[in-house]
C-alpha cells in the first residue's frame, strides 16, 4: 500500500488554501445555475417534506421546460418518453431492477412500481433541465414533474426508494431533494432500514462489494497528487476528491479532515460514512488501474462530489489500539 510522501499533510494544506486563493468566485460557483430557481410554495403542515420540490403548475413554463408523454418506465429512476427518448432522473438514484444474471437490489422492484406508479404510460410529464444535457449513457439529465407539480425524484427520496446524489453542476433542487432523503433516513424508510440496506462497515469485511453503496470507515490516510486528493480509509477504500469538486465538498467533514491533516491526528476522527458508486479497481484496464495505484494503493475506491455524501459518525470512534502512530 503505498505510503504517504514526506511532507504531505503539509502539502495537503498548501494546496487547498491555493486552489481556494486562485479559483474565481469559488463561492458563486457552489451555488451557480444558468437558469435561476423560480419560488415556491412550501406549506410547513404537510408531513411529507416532498413537498418542498413541488411547483405550482404556472410555475414550470420557460426555456428551462418541456413536457413529454411517458412511454415506458424502465426502471426506479428512468423514463422512455413517445419517440424513445430516454430520461434519466436527476437528484435520486433507486435500487437496481433485475438485468440478465444481475439480481435485483433490495427494494429495486419496488421502487420500479412506485414510478410506475408516479408516471403511468401514456401521462404527460414536464421536465426541467439542469446544466448537463446528458449522461454517459446518452439519457437526458432531467428534473422530472407531474402535471399537478409534484417532483418525482423528491417523492421517491421521501419513501426511502432511492437515495439522493448530488453530482455537480446539476444541483438545482439540491437542498429539497436532501430534506426528502433526510426525512426518510429519520423515519428508517426504505432503504434507510437496515434491513434492507445496511451500511457497509470496512472494519468488519474482508472485501466489500461494487456498485452504489453506503460505507463506514476510519480514516487512515492522505494522499495529495496535483490534481486529486486520496482519502485512505482503512479496509482497502479511497476516497477519491478532485480539484474540480473541491469547491464542492468544502464543508464541516471537509474542514475537520483538513485539520485533523494538517495536525497529523487522523486517528482522532470518528468513522466516516459516505454514500456513493463504489468501484473495484481490479475490474479496470490494467493501463488505467496501474496508473492510479501509484498514486493510491487501495482496491475499491469512491468518487466523492458533493458534501452532502458524507458524515462522522460519532458514535464510531477508534479504539486506543487501532490508532494510527
Amino acid at each position: 500500500m503505498k505510503k504517504a510522501p514526506s511532507g504531505a499533510f503539509f502539502v495537503f494544506g498548501v494546496w487547498v488554501f491555493v486552489f481556494f486563493a486562485l479559483s474565481p468566485a469559488v463561492s458563486g460557483a457552489v451555488g451557480a445555475h444558468e437558469f435561476e430557481p423560480p419560488t415556491f410554495a412550501r406549506d410547513a403542515a404537510l408531513a411529507d417534506v416532498s413537498v418542498r420540490c413541488n411547483l405550482q403548475p404556472s410555475q414550470m413554463k420557460g426555456k428551462a421546460w418541456r413536457s413529454a408523454q411517458v412511454s415506458r418506465v424502465l426502471d426506479g429512476d428512468t423514463l422512455e418518453l413517445v419517440g424513445g427518448e430516454r430520461v434519466r432522473m436527476v437528484g435520486v438514484n433507486a435500487p437496481e431492477i433485475a438485468h440478465g444474471e444481475r439480481p435485483a437490489d433490495p427494494l429495486g422492484n419496488r421502487a420500479w412500481q412506485r414510478l410506475e406508479a408516479l408516471s403511468p404510460v401514456g401521462s404527460v410529464l414536464f421536465f426541467r433541465r439542469d446544466r448537463s444535457g446528458r449522461d454517459r449513457y446518452g439519457r437526458s439529465l432531467l428534473h422530472p414533474y407531474n402535471a399537478a407539480g409534484q417532483n418525482l425524484s423528491a417523492g421517491l427520496l421521501a419513501d426511502g426508494l432511492g437515495f439522493r446524489v448530488s453530482l455537480p453542476p446539476d444541483l438545482w433542487r439540491v437542498d429539497c431533494y436532501r430534506a426528502a432523503e433526510q426525512a426518510a433516513r429519520t423515519a428508517g424508510r426504505g432503504v434507510w432500514n437496515p434491513v434492507h440496506w445496511p451500511v457497509v462497515d470496512l472494519g468488519r469485511l474482508d472485501e466489500p462489494r461494487g456498485g452504489y453503496q453506503r460505507v463506514r470507515g476510519h480514516l487512515e490516510r492522505v494522499v495529495v497528487s496535483q490534481w486529486r486528493v486520496w482519502l485512505e480509509l482503512k479496509g482497502g477504500v479511497a476516497i477519491k476528491v478532485t480539484k474540480a469538486d473541491l469547491a464542492f465538498v468544502d464543508g464541516e467533514v471537509w474542514q475537520r479532515v483538513l485539520q485533523a491533516a494538517q495536525q497529523q491526528n487522523l486517528s482522532a476522527l470518528p468513522a466516516l460514512e459516505l454514500q456513493g458508486w463504489l468501484s473495484d479497481r481490479e475490474s479496470w484496464p490494467a493501463s488505467m488501474r496501474e496508473a492510479v495505484m501509484k498514486e493510491s494503493g487501495q482496491r475499491f475506491q469512491i468518487k466523492l462530489r458533493h458534501r452532502y455524501d458524507w458524515r462522522f459518525d460519532e458514535e464510531h470512534l477508534q479504539s486506543s489500539s487501532a490508532q494510527t502512530p
